[in-house]
């Protein structure tokens, strides 16, 4: 088993994560697109909205 350090994530549900990870808000990692895949060309989209999460 490794141990490694840990640190708080400041995140509550999340708790601990190694503490050499950084955290950034997900609109600093995702791309916004706005198109639609009807008719469906591709399986592989992730859909977040933000808004009724």
């Amino acid at each position: 088993m490794i141990l490694r350090q840990m640190k708080d994530s400041g995140i509550q549900w999340l708790k601990e994560i190694p503490s050499s990870w950084k955290l950034k808000k997900i609109k600093y990692t995702l791309k916004e697109r706005i198109e639609k895949n009807n008719p469906i060309r591709t399986s592989d989209i992730l859909s977040i909205r933000s808004f009724n999460v």
